[in-house]
């Protein structure tokens, strides 16, 4: 009699169970953010208000997620599990879930042309660095503003695509100097050449040194029999070409506008290419084209 009491007990709490961890919607989804890198990696973060008495909820996922983390109100971690295209969240009681991950399914590339294009339910803030610009825009923005710091892009719900690219350093133009600011640069070139000429005149100039005999560096050589290198890659390629065959990986970020994690990357895949050697100098990291087949491709004498 007992047992069939307890049976009884565990069978009238059962529907109480299932609805206790039913898998419930958000009750307000907060606006997006998308914050865009040079490398194609866009950071997402939102926060969800969800109803207290649901154990579960699921969210939406903007791409395949990377180092996703999913925290309350508080900022205590919560368990989830990844979905398709959402996931699905151990609310535990909590008024609201903030999401916030990296991806790299939201742009793709073409050339130098960038595309971000993703669906949303609710207002996206998307964050440029400060060097984009902006070619193409599929509907019009609720706000559009630049600063040094960046470009920032507010779009209203639904399918997002823009088009963009990175200016490079040597695209800007240069900068407008008015007659205040060309007055007090002569004055200035004037005082150091008078400077410089007493200084000359009082000691005895060194013959100049020899020239070097440097090899030009066969770029297309380099490339030769390797169509399946990326882009960016062979962007690089070029630049420590243009660049007589060696640059500092300091050079080559602040070229590229990329982080400094990207850039080692790019340079692992050419080193496993056997396109290039990574040399200290200085305890900086100085990249090298290495020669190919006999053809020397860096600068002799350096």
């Amino acid at each position: 009699m007992k047992e069939t009491s307890r049976f009884f007990t565990v069978f009238a709490l059962l529907p109480l169970l299932t609805v206790a961890y039913a898998v419930s919607n958000p009750t307000m989804l907060g606006e997006a953010t998308f914050t865009v890198y040079c490398d194609g990696v866009v950071e997402v973060e939102y926060t969800a208000s969800v109803p207290s008495s649901s154990a579960r909820v699921r969210l939406p996922l903007f791409g395949a997620p990377d180092h996703i983390m999913i925290t309350d109100e508080a900022g205590v971690p919560l368990n989830f599990a990844l979905e398709e295209k959402s996931v699905i969240v151990d609310s535990l009681g909590s008024e609201a879930v903030k999401v916030s991950y990296s991806t790299q399914d939201l742009t793709s590339k073409a050339g130098r042309l960038w595309t971000l294009s993703f669906s949303t339910p609710t207002t996206a803030k998307i964050l440029f660095p400060s060097n984009t610009v902006v070619v193409e825009v599929n509907m019009v923005p609720e706000a559009f503003s630049a600063s040094e710091n960046g470009l920032i892009v507010k779009m209203p719900p639904g399918t997002v695509t823009i088009s963009y690219y990175f200016e490079l350093e040597a695209e800007k133009e240069p900068a407008y100097f008015t007659p205040l600011h060309m007055g007090l640069i002569g004055a200035g070139l004037t005082v150091f050449a008078f400077l410089a000429y007493l200084f000359l005149k009082r000691r005895t100039r060194p013959p100049p040194p020899a020239p070097t005999v440097r090899k030009s560096v066969n770029v297309e050589k380099l490339l030769e029999g390797r169509p399946y290198l990326r882009a960016e890659d062979r962007e690089l390629i070029v630049f420590l070409g243009e660049r007589g065959g060696e640059a500092f990986e300091s050079e080559v970020r602040e070229y590229f506008k990329l982080p400094k994690t990207t850039v080692w990357r790019m340079v692992k895949r050419l080193k496993r290419e056997e396109l290039v050697e990574v040399v200290k100098v200085g305890g900086q990291n100085l990249v090298r084209l290495k020669s190919v087949e006999g053809e020397t491709g860096v600068p002799e004498g350096s």
